[in-house]
């Protein structure tokens, strides 16, 4: 089973080589690695009926079957989720409440979900000695979380099923913030514009990734790409305890923004808690290695992509 990062370098064999380079890839496999990208969730479905599952037994064929012949509930969508993955695989993740008006509102909010990290692609082959039946436009995804608005120790994967349009229909175990316990679920996803774009300004495949650099206690990310920015914090207070500090910033004014006229368009959402620099990636082209100190904080540029 060979093992890939999201931007698809190789991460590894498991079990048999089956001699394929990701260069040879079919042609579904690296649209599906190709990265950067921006994906936005269309809607999500819960198991029509509880059942206490575990993180393993989920992947067990009889449980599969048991849970479809009950169906799921009609799916709905209450977040703006936006997900902003580099070339490297890196990726920022938020899911702003659509009925949030203010960051108290935000906060409160069971459905609000904000975090990054890297993620791990396994696509399951025939000739891979581990699976008797090849499985075309599927793939399995683990995503492993460095920064979490919802804590640490959250287990994150999916299998991920390419649907004839391009798009991603994702199935796995996660925490039903309705119920509060880890349900069946399946999400839709879709490419999303990486603009609004502006009459004068034309950057659609503009990719800038800037970092926390030399702190000890604050551990940060932000991506921008095209007309689209979204950035994550976590400070370690001198009492063990972390908070938690996200922002959203988009070209254009779309709803939920403020208008921030000084950068040329940019709006940033008012759903954001957030105090970082995002808009400093909305001004201006940078390079690998530029700096920015800002409240006593370190941003270093780590990818740069026209």
């Amino acid at each position: 089973m060979q093992m890939y990062g999201m931007s698809g370098e190789s991460l590894g064999v498991i079990g048999k080589e089956s001699g394929n380079s990701s260069s040879k890839l079919p042609a579904w496999k690296q649209d599906f690695l190709s990265k950067p990208s921006a994906s936005v969730r269309r809607g999500i479905a819960w198991v029509s009926r509880y059942y206490t599952l575990s993180i393993t037994s989920y992947w067990r064929l009889d449980t599969l079957t048991d849970i479809s012949e009950k169906g799921f509930k009609p799916p709905y969508e209450d977040t703006d989720t936006l997900v902003l993955t580099a070339p490297s695989g890196e990726f920022v993740d938020i899911r702003f409440p659509k009925d949030a008006r203010s960051i108290a509102d935000t906060l409160k909010h069971p459905s609000f979900w904000a975090f990054s990290g890297r993620a791990e692609t396994t696509f399951h082959d025939a000739t891979d000695g581990m699976h008797a039946v090849a499985m075309p436009y599927t793939a399995h995804c683990k995503f492993l979380h460095d920064i979490d608005s919802r804590g640490p120790g959250i287990s994150d994967e999916g299998d991920m099923f390419i649907l004839i349009n391009g798009d991603c229909l994702e199935m796995g175990v996660m925490l039903n913030p309705a119920t509060g316990k880890d349900e069946l679920y399946k999400e839709y996803w879709c490419s999303a514009s990486a603009v609004p774009r502006s009459d004068d300004v034309d950057d659609s495949t503009t990719c800038v990734v800037a970092k926390v650099t030399e702190s000890a206690s604050v551990k940060g990310i932000m991506i921008r790409l095209g007309g689209n920015v979204q950035g994550i914090m976590s400070i370690r207070k001198e009492d063990g305890s972390e908070s938690i500090e996200v922002e959203r910033w988009v070209r254009g004014k779309p709803q939920h923004t403020v208008d921030e006229d000084f950068l040329r368009g940019w709006s940033k959402d008012i759903r954001s808690n957030g105090s970082l620099p995002c808009s400093w990636l909305c001004m201006s082209v940078k390079q690998v290695g530029q700096k920015l100190e800002y409240n006593d904080t370190i941003w270093e540029v780590t990818e740069f992509q026209m």
